[in-house]
């Protein structure tokens, strides 16, 4: 019979990732905008002499904002993405909310009287569209065209021989797009929607129409409920801290059921580590095979289940420590195997499938004599090509440590 031992952690957890999610109603982390302003002026030191820009720099050159009436207003096709009439109408009628609306940017000429939209031109079709079908109460529908639109509006003076500068259209749509945002994060989406729920509702689920919230607020309280806290990728040490999850993409795909078994087997064996992307959708993979082909309809809480799943962490211990150390030692693997038996070798190793860190890992434990009926046999005959099995292409360094089980 193999030998498994888990080698459990002495090392007591003392610390946790912040948990910034933690805020009962109104607890905004409001603070003043001149308080934030003097917090950066008190870190940097100003240059007088710094070189300017060419651009405009007067406070009184920015956008002013106007009512255009939809029949003056024309859109600049060539610097806008192409039109799209399905998201026009789900701007329109699916997702609207008169409060929602960023105000289109347009740009005078003074030299031919035109105001061009060079950015927001969906939202105005949106809102042109709502005033035609009567979707607006306080709109009759027949003067639509009548309908004022609210814009920024950014005036192009010519130049000495009377052009005006429209390259400045495309740069302004280029950085409101992207080059002058600091980009989203997947944490930034998850914190919204997960407060959405415990915060604005007061985490009643009952009250809240909104499907993703309602998601991402269970994920998160069966992730609390094993000391898991989703972080920010810029929050610092709080990444690095025992139970923390910095792979939002692959967190935010799981189910709950998900969470709970990869909650309860990470505070069994690794409850001071990180969690690592291989406890995620590969362990979510393998909740989904164990309940796809058990036959004891309380698989998850008998002994056979729970052994399995004791084997399998010392499996992961051996061969990598933590399940860091494996994920990185399924590389190694794969490279070896990809060397060993793919037709052409590229210069670049291609990354592994999706699937190869968990069929590795299952592998090994049926290599070392662990047995479990709820996988099926096929998934042991993945990974061999031109007689090569995935299992004896382990660095020699690892090689050993299958007769450590003997």
């Amino acid at each position: 019979m193999a030998n498994f031992i888990f080698n459990y952690s002495t090392e007591k957890v003392t610390e946790r990732p912040i948990n910034v999610l933690d805020k009962a109603p109104g607890d905004y982390d409001i603070v003043t905008l001149e308080d934030e302003i003097t917090q950066v002026l008190s870190k940097i030191k100003l240059d007088a002499n710094r070189k300017k820009s060419g651009r405009p720099q007067r406070y009184d050159e920015q956008p002013v904002v106007m009512d255009i009436f939809v029949n003056q207003l024309k859109v600049a096709r060539s610097i806008q993405r192409p039109f799209s009439m399905s998201h026009a109408l789900d701007i329109a009628f699916d997702r609207w909310d008169s409060r929602r609306p960023l105000f289109p940017i347009v740009v005078f000429n003074p030299l031919t009287g035109d105001y061009l939209i060079v950015e927001g031109n969906h939202t105005s079709i949106g809102q042109g569209l709502r005033a035609a079908s009567g979707e607006y109460p306080d709109v009759v529908s027949t003067t639509w065209r009548n309908l004022k639109i609210r814009c920024q509006v950014i005036v192009l003076m010519p130049d000495n021989d009377g052009q005006v500068d429209m390259s400045f259209c495309r740069d302004h749509f280029i950085g409101t797009n992207g080059d002058d945002r600091m980009g989203l994060d997947d944490f930034d989406i998850y914190q919204n929607l997960v407060l959405k729920v415990r915060q604005d509702y007061a985490g009643d689920i009952e009250k809240c129409d909104d499907t993703r919230a309602i998601e991402n607020f269970n994920r998160q309280e069966t992730g609390e409920s094993y000391d898991l806290y989703p972080v920010h990728p810029r929050s610092g040490r709080n990444t690095m801290l025992p139970g923390a999850v910095n792979h939002l993409s692959a967190w935010m795909k799981l189910k709950v059921d998900d969470i709970d078994f990869i909650g309860k087997n990470h505070k069994d064996f690794w409850d001071n580590q990180v969690v690592d992307a291989i406890e995620l959708l590969p362990m979510s993979v393998l909740r989904k095979l164990i309940d796809k082909h058990k036959s004891n309809p309380d698989e998850f809480y008998t002994k056979q289940h729970k052994q399995f799943m004791y084997e399998m962490a010392v499996v992961m211990q051996k061969f990598g420590t933590t399940p860091t150390g494996f994920r990185d030692f399924a590389v190694q693997v794969w490279e070896e195997f990809y060397k060993k038996t793919a037709p052409i070798v590229e210069k670049k190793i291609p990354q592994p499938n999706k699937d190869f860190s968990l069929i590795l890992w299952l592998k090994l434990h049926k290599k070392v004599g662990g047995k479990y009926s709820c996988i099926p046999a096929v998934y042991y005959t993945k990974f061999i090509e031109q007689g090569i099995d995935v299992v004896d292409c382990l660095p020699k360094a690892k090689q050993k440590i299958l007769k450590e089980f003997k």
